[in-house]
């Protein structure tokens, strides 16, 4: 992250956090966030095929790092996931369930995706 801020990068995305790797704890999402960095939790990483998380322990995340500094995608497409729509929108009430509001599901799959789209 320093290194990158060093050379002009602006925007830092953390993909798959929790997946085996980069296998990252909180803590160390955490200190990536203070640095600027966003992550991005995505549906295969709680899905059945991989499960290196819960959905319960990446809406506890989001909720730690504040849903302002995440995004969800699906990052599905695989033959063993459902298509991606299917697997963002099943992802999405997921985590509503987990109590992530309706706004915060907003600003996690559209806000912030955008946000990084733009200069």
């Amino acid at each position: 992250m320093k290194a990158a801020r060093a050379i002009g990068v602006k925007k830092i995305l953390i993909t798959h956090p929790f997946l085996k790797t980069p296998g990252l704890s909180l803590e160390q999402l955490k200190e990536l966030i203070v640095l600027g960095a966003k992550a991005e939790f995505c549906y295969c990483t709680v899905s059945m095929m991989w499960r290196h998380a819960t959905v319960q322990e990446v809406a506890a995340a989001i909720k730690e790092i504040k849903p302002a500094n995440a995004i969800i995608t699906s990052d599905s497409g695989q033959r063993h996931n459902p298509i991606p729509p299917e697997s963002l929108r099943v992802f999405a009430q997921c985590l509503y369930e987990c109590g992530l509001s309706k706004e915060d599901i907003s600003l996690l799959a559209v806000d912030n995706p955008k946000g990084l789209m733009e200069e």
